[in-house]
């Protein structure tokens, strides 16, 4: 994975997140800290994986998760407080998003984001034969 999308309206988890990023070898991280911003720059742009910190200032994140795993290209990882989880992950999971709770362990955090980037390299490969065959 090269790109990632933070959407976070917290410096915290905006320095945590991008820590374990980095270390998972993305190249290029953005951080943004409001739904609308992240609906502006994913039509521009396509990310490799997307980290919600909800709830952000205009929305809870949930529409978010929904709207970016609807487009079917980025990996998307919704990081909610723990009370949220059971009902947030059951909205979402049918999508390919991968709800995670607060307070995050690290090690868990990490394990759930090498998940997703052997998910998305997977998905890759897919697609690229799709695309080969199509054209064939």
């Amino acid at each position: 994975m090269e790109s990632a999308l933070i959407i976070s309206n917290s410096e915290k988890s905006v320095t945590f997140y991008t820590e374990m990023l980095t270390n998972l070898l993305c190249t290029e991280i953005i951080s943004v800290a409001s739904c609308g911003e992240a609906r502006r720059l994913i039509i521009e742009k396509d990310f490799d994986i997307c980290v919600i910190h909800a709830p952000l200032p205009d929305e809870s994140g949930e529409g978010l998760s929904r709207f970016i795993a609807g487009k079917g290209i980025s990996r998307v990882v919704l990081s909610v407080r723990s009370v949220y989880f059971e009902e947030i992950s059951s909205h979402v999971e049918d999508l390919g998003v991968v709800t995670v709770s607060r307070p995050i362990n690290v090690g868990l955090f990490w394990n759930t984001l090498k998940m997703v980037k052997a998910a998305h390299a997977s998905i890759r490969a897919v697609r690229t034969e799709n695309f080969r065959l199509h054209n064939k």
